[in-house]
């Protein structure tokens, strides 16, 4: 079965001033049901030792259609849509108690050799281990893969990156891209918008003490953060928020 069904149960750390699963939150429970996934299926972190495999995420779409409250259970589905190669694209839907849809979600991951951090080739073993596919996509357009830097950046926000900042592989956590992305809104933006949409595209990985630049942009009514190396010549990620 590919279908994977994770519950959770909405934190007060979940929440926001509203009372209401805020987007970060929803992102990391979206990122642990997949992890749990990986994790029945014997190829999660506990397996690296087995497998010498770990995903990488590279990009994330997922849309809010309303935000459950504190101590609310969600029910999250996911599955592996496709294997292709290296990569597989994931999707998810989110479910509250009284079984509405709250959350859609589509991400891409890629395959890596745990040993050399180069791609590897997904297997049909792998593919087996997870249940096989399922082609049910929650999206009717695919992600934008190849997103373009806007014309206009206005640097809003810059900072060193922390110990606190990095995951189990020594690089900056996913999860903390969308908080760099909140921190460069500008306050009017940050306080008034109540964004349902976000899309993440990652591009380069953030190591320990590299200082980034966080650059606003508004463009056909998206607000867009593009995150860059101190001297701007690495693109670390482009995150946009509606």
């Amino acid at each position: 079965m590919s279908v994977f069904t994770y519950k959770y149960k909405i934190k007060y750390s979940d929440i926001g001033t509203e009372n209401k699963l805020t987007l970060q939150a929803l992102l990391a429970i979206l990122q642990e049901a997949a992890t749990e996934h990986s994790d029945v299926s014997g190829y999660s972190i506990n397996n690296v030792e087995q497998t010498n495999c770990t995903w990488l995420i590279l990009n994330w779409k997922v849309q809010m259609m309303s935000k459950p409250h504190l101590n609310e259970c969600l029910t999250i589905n996911t599955w592996p849509r496709t294997f292709e190669k290296m990569y597989s694209y994931r999707d998810f839907e989110v479910f509250d108690e009284k079984n509405n849809l709250v959350a859609i979600a589509s991400s891409k991951w890629l395959l890596i050799d745990a040993t050399t951090k180069k791609i590897k080739r997904i297997t049909p073993e792998i593919s087996i281990a997870y249940g096989g596919t399922c082609s049910k996509n929650v999206f009717d357009t695919p992600i934008n893969e190849k997103p373009s830097v806007p014309n206009n950046l206005e640097l809003n926000f810059n900072y060193e990156i922390q110990r606190r900042d990095l995951d189990t592989n020594g690089h900056v956590n996913n999860l903390h891209y969308l908080d760099f992305a909140f921190e460069t809104l500008p306050e009017d933006i940050y306080t008034t918008c109540n964004f349902k949409n976000l899309e993440i595209f990652y591009k380069k990985e953030i190591k320990y003490k590299e200082i980034i630049n966080c650059y606003y942009s508004l463009e056909n009514n998206e607000h867009i953060i593009t995150i860059k190396n101190n001297d701007d010549s690495v693109l670390h990620a482009i995150i946009k928020l509606y």
